[in-house]
């Protein structure tokens, strides 16, 4: 477990929130490493940091491509993923969202966000994150009798 009971309420609360008044569907989720590494622990640790962004980036990719095939019919989902070994933060969107967010924007939430996990402040960074995009989900995706299609709670992998 990588927070506790308490901080994943707060994260799933502003979810909650946001969600209400958005039709976006958003999920938060942690893992401490990327999987997918067929080495032992203390060579990975001395990888390259850019090789083991690239392994948490297909990892939470393919994550994400499971969730919208098993959720087909949800157009507007955002995921905002940390992987805390490899020390990598992203923010993926789905076409839909692409087409009205761009991804420059997401990028000064992202900053913010790595600063909120290196200073151990990861339920902050994910509730900060997800209060940074509100008011452009709200008014680009408003909720118009939009019922909660995905599971709120925060996933660790």
């Amino acid at each position: 477990m990588y927070i506790n009971k308490e901080q994943k309420i707060k994260i799933q609360n502003k979810i909650k929130e946001v969600e209400s008044k958005s039709s976006a569907e958003i999920l938060a989720v942690i893992s401490n490493s990327a999987k997918g590494y067929f080495l032992p622990k203390f060579i990975i640790n001395i990888l390259p940091k850019k090789y083991k962004q690239n392994m948490a980036n297909k990892y939470i990719n393919n994550y994400f491509y499971n969730i919208k095939k098993a959720h087909k019919n949800v157009q507007n989902i955002v995921l905002f993923f940390v992987c805390l070994d490899e020390k990598y933060v992203k923010i993926i969107s789905t076409e839909n969202i692409s087409k009205k967010v761009p991804n420059t924007y997401w990028q000064d939430i992202i900053n913010k966000f790595i600063e909120d996990v290196k200073e151990d402040k990861l339920d902050d960074g994910f509730v900060n994150a997800i209060d940074s995009c509100k008011t452009i989900l709200i008014e680009k995706f408003p909720n118009i009798n939009d019922e909660n299609k995905i599971n709120n709670e925060v996933v660790e992998l």
